[in-house]
């Protein structure tokens, strides 16, 4: 099982990226509150921390954290059978990490309306040249290719990339900076690193993890009060890529190792889904017990509710789509191309898609067409299912991105 991409876990993935995509491209303001953060309602979107509850929009990023938590052990006990030392599997988890936090700043910059151009259409274009180059940095090249050639499309991709971070500038005349990243990405980040060198000194004793949780528990009670539980929840190495508050997402990131754990420990002739539907009931049964504290669930402030929640859903959708998958030979290609190929989703929405609907004015045509609300959701479902369709076609064709 470690060797081999579980379909159901891509399918997660898959879903997790397309419900980022379509909750972007909805229309704004005009449809009910449950289309929407359940703390952003319509009309005006601002944000009410009083509000309380979540919709299916608020359990969109727990899904990929939970994604994310079950594919490291998969992953890294593959890499160790391969051979790789514990040093090596370290190293590696760092520099994914780094490199994720790179792609969080990259694809921060190349956005369409974060760049500010005389034209629109000179920003639409310097988005889909940033687009462009996401390939020769991160997509795997031929292995029949010689050192020497993969080593120059990387480093065309580097020097393009670096062009075109030379040329960038905001609104205000801003040049390039660190500090302007995608806070999604980032946080992924450092949850990625963190969780990966967790699960490494942990391997053989998971137990401990729950013992990090416990501390991690009390640093987020205790934050709130002056002391050194505070300092540290607001201390960072490096405040513009690092925060300890986003640690607070390893309660659902952990859980998911722990699922992964399992996975990697089934018999052949065990079936997966019967485990995480139990994890996901238990899981829920401890949301809806904290969902009096903290006076309710609710994404905006992250309650201890929405963590359970998280992994709750996390692990029963899971279930349902080993079930598919066991039970009906459930193939996903589409959910499952785009699980494998998430990055490309993630960049394509705002340096794809929306480049190449302004350029061809197909975009202000179907707008148009389709004003009434629920037609434009509609629309945001053709869009989100063309994107995750193009992903998925380019993971069947080896041009997947990978950190």
């Amino acid at each position: 099982m470690a060797a081999d991409r579980n379909p159901a876990l891509d399918a997660l993935r898959g879903l997790a990226m397309a419900g980022m995509v379509l909750s972007g491209l909805l229309p704004s303001g005009v449809l009910p509150w449950w289309m929407y953060h359940a703390q952003n309602p319509p009309p005006s979107h601002v944000f009410v921390p009083t509000v309380l509850g979540i919709t299916w929009v608020d359990l969109i990023f727990p899904l990929f954290l939970f994604a994310m938590g079950v594919a490291l052990p998969l992953a890294l006990d593959a890499q160790a059978l391969k051979g790789l030392s514990c040093r090596q599997l370290a190293a590696g988890v760092v520099q994914r990490a780094a490199m994720m936090a790179a792609f969080a700043i990259y694809v921060r910059h190349i956005a369409p309306h974060i760049v500010h151009f005389p034209e629109p259409w000179q920003g639409a274009l310097f988005a889909l040249a940033g687009f462009s180059l996401l390939f020769p940095l991160l997509a795997r090249l031929p292995r029949h290719w010689s050192r020497a050639a993969q080593l120059g499309v990387r480093a065309a991709g580097l020097a393009g990339a670096a062009a075109l971070m030379a040329l960038f500038r905001d609104a205000h005349g801003a040049p390039f900076s660190i500090a302007r990243s995608d806070i999604i990405m980032l946080v992924l980040a450092n949850v990625a690193l963190a969780a990966g060198l967790l699960w490494l000194a942990t391997r053989t004793r998971p137990e401990l993890r729950l013992l990090f949780l416990a501390l991690l528990l009390a640093l987020r009670l205790g934050h709130g009060e002056p002391g050194w539980a505070h300092w540290l929840w607001q201390a960072s190495p490096w405040p513009e890529l690092m925060q300890t508050s986003f640690l607070q997402y390893l309660f659902i990131v952990i859980p998911g190792t722990l699922a992964g754990d399992m996975l990697l420990k089934l018999r052949q002739d065990e079936a997966p889904w019967r485990m995480l539907a139990q994890w996901g009931c238990w899981a829920l049964l401890l949301a809806f017990a904290l969902n009096p504290y903290e006076g309710g669930i609710q994404k905006g402030r992250a309650t201890l509710s929405y963590y359970a929640g998280g992994v709750a859903a996390g692990a029963l959708l899971l279930a349902a789509l080993s079930l598919l998958v066991e039970r009906l030979d459930w193939k996903a290609r589409i959910a499952a191309g785009a699980g494998r190929n998430p990055l490309l989703v993630y960049a394509g929405v705002q340096a794809l898609l929306k480049p190449l609907l302004l350029l061809t004015g197909l975009g202000a045509l179907i707008q148009e067409w389709t004003m009434a609300p629920w037609v434009g959701v509609g629309r945001a479902l053709v869009y989100t299912l063309a994107l995750c369709w193009f992903a998925a076609w380019c993971a069947r064709r080896g041009l997947e991105l990978k950190l």
